[in-house]
């Protein structure tokens, strides 16, 4: 997992986020992308391959793929998967990638 909608628990969840300046985050932000995702669920590096239960959607949305980003070997693999227009997903979200 990537990122995710906070649909539970969105106070502890701002609280685990909580920036220097006390800047809210808005809500799209809390737990979008890897690291973000991982300090919302309050996970840290002794949880790394740990079993966690999450609460997932009851029905199965519609998913596009597209290639991984931030690395150079195999880059065009569809190895990225999202919902369209779901706002939590981390950026880019265009496929295929415009050069």
């Amino acid at each position: 997992m990537r990122a995710g909608e906070v649909i539970a628990g969105e106070e502890l969840a701002r609280e685990r986020r909580q920036r220097p300046d006390r800047a809210l985050i808005p809500f799209d932000n809390l737990a979008r992308g890897p690291g973000n995702l991982g300090q919302a669920l309050g996970l840290t590096l002794p949880d790394n391959g740990t079993e966690a239960q999450l609460t997932m959607r009851e029905q199965e949305p519609e998913w596009v793929a597209g290639p991984r980003i931030g690395i150079s070997k195999n880059s065009d693999a569809p190895w990225r998967f999202w919902i369209p227009g779901d706002k939590t997903v981390s950026s880019p979200r265009g496929y295929p990638k415009k050069r």
